[in-house]
């Protein structure tokens, strides 16, 4: 934004610097020449320009006030006041040379080489991954969307713990089952095969079918020592081989047994 507003600043008695330029010198071995290149549009006090080594980097500046004026960014510095002239090859026209010991090709001395592109800028970085959890994304959680009552059977909620699947004594009009319910279960074969989501879904059926639960959740957490690909208890979270919730947990329906269950 800054420089497309710069852009439109109109003068006509300044210098254009559009082209290649260098601040080598004659003799300077040619694959240790400097290349600087101004990209200033006609008629325009203001200009960007790239420089070797921080070609990936663009920089800026501007010429005048005076017609000899020139002001820009060194890259990895300040902004820098110099002046504009002519080379001291012969012949040079006005405008080929700052003072900062830059010359504007041919007036440099020395052939111009066939310089390189110029690298592409560097992109930014990725934004950061937004929890799909209003627990912990900072986001108000929106209530549930069933209609509320006073029956106790269809208002009331409990998260159980059990090494076999929960059988209540009485209907609840939601249970939230417990990673750790049915335990002994999805982990008798073991660490690297267990099946939690499988049979957490199987008592939450057992649990509709029989009318003791209205609405049934099963809570999702990566468990397991050194929380990796072979000790974490969800199928689902070992196939992510990630362990923060992001969109690949929704590609997959991670979440899914929530919903389906509800």
């Amino acid at each position: 934004l800054l420089l497309l507003l710069l852009s439109n600043t109109k003068v006509s008695a300044v210098c254009n610097l559009n082209g290649n330029w260098s601040s080598s010198h004659p003799g300077t071995p040619t694959k240790e020449i400097v290349h600087i290149e101004f990209f200033q549009a006609e008629g325009s006090a203001n200009f960007t320009l790239r420089a070797t080594p921080w070609g990936s980097s663009q920089s800026y500046g501007h010429v005048g006030p005076g017609v000899d004026d020139v002001t820009l960014l060194m890259v990895g510095g300040n902004m820098q006041h110099g002046t504009v002239s002519k080379s001291h090859v012969p012949g040079a026209p006005d405008c080929t040379y700052i003072s900062f010991g830059w010359c504007k090709f041919p007036y440099c001395g020395f052939p111009q080489p066939n310089f390189p592109p110029w690298p592409k800028p560097t992109p930014p970085p990725p934004p950061p991954i937004v929890s799909q959890s209003c627990a912990t994304n900072g986001k108000p959680c929106p209530p549930p969307k069933w209609t509320p009552n006073w029956n106790l059977t269809e208002s009331t909620c409990i998260q159980p713990s059990s090494p076999g699947f929960f059988e209540p004594k009485h209907s609840w009009g939601l249970i939230s089952l417990d990673w750790s319910v049915a335990n002994k279960i999805w982990f008798k074969n073991g660490r690297n095969k267990t099946n939690c989501e499988e049979v957490s879904r199987q008592g939450c059926q057992q649990l509709k079918a029989s009318g003791k639960a209205v609405r049934c959740f099963i809570y999702h957490k990566c468990i397991g020592v050194g929380r990796n690909t072979t000790s974490c208890y969800m199928e689902k979270e070992r196939k992510t081989e990630q362990y923060i919730m992001n969109q690949l947990h929704l590609e997959i329906n991670f979440f899914g047994t929530t919903r389906i269950l509800q």
